[in-house]
């Protein structure tokens, strides 16, 4: 059975190193969770981990190739990595479904334009997200996927242009359908291994 895009799910393990408030992270999460709504596939968030946790993976669960992680790490978290100086984030790991968010960059530049730090969290969210299930690090000239974002672009009607293209949709519901086919059976006995 084909699963319906309204049953189209990917979960995103946020490993939250930078320490973003609570309140930012929710509304960035739900920020992030209607540009996915909107193309018909589901962000479920496993909130509240932390770098510690991202060795192996959180709770004792084996690594999912279906599931995706988002680590909220500062400029200085990632020394030797050579980003650009205006990026927000970038793929840590698009083979195993990680990405990196820069929330210093993103509160520098909420500072600067006076706008919420949750919207350009959500934004940055969902585009690093984009990167992974469209398995590119390519950008686009328009809506989610273009870089650099300017300060139109997170403000009232330009947050609400913030969209996928519909071949950007057509090709992420593509990859969460693959995702959720390699999602490994759970046992119906946890206490036994097979």
């Amino acid at each position: 059975m084909q699963a319906t895009a309204s049953e189209l799910h990917v979960t995103i393990y946020v490993f939250n190193s930078a320490r973003v408030s609570s309140r930012d992270l929710a509304l960035a999460e739900a920020r992030a969770a209607r540009i996915f709504e909107k193309i018909g596939i589901t962000l479920i968030w496993v909130a509240g981990l932390t770098a510690q946790e991202a060795v192996g993976h959180p709770l004792g669960e084996a690594w999912n190739p279906a599931d995706l992680d988002l680590r909220l790490w500062t400029r200085q978290l990632a020394r030797g990595a050579a980003i650009h100086s205006n990026a927000l984030g970038y793929c840590l790991s698009i083979e195993r479904g990680q990405a990196i968010i820069f929330s210093d960059a993103i509160q520098n530049i909420a500072a600067r334009w006076s706008i919420d730090l949750a919207d350009i969290l959500g934004v940055a969210m969902a585009h690093e997200t984009g990167h992974l299930l469209l398995r590119t690090s390519n950008h686009s000239p328009l809506g989610m996927m273009k870089a650099p974002y300017l300060q139109k672009d997170m403000t009232g009607v330009g947050l609400e242009r913030l969209i996928f293209t519909r071949e950007e949709g057509d090709s992420m519901r593509s990859e969460v359908r693959r995702r959720m086919r390699t999602r490994p059976m759970i046992s119906s006995n946890p206490g036994r291994e097979r």
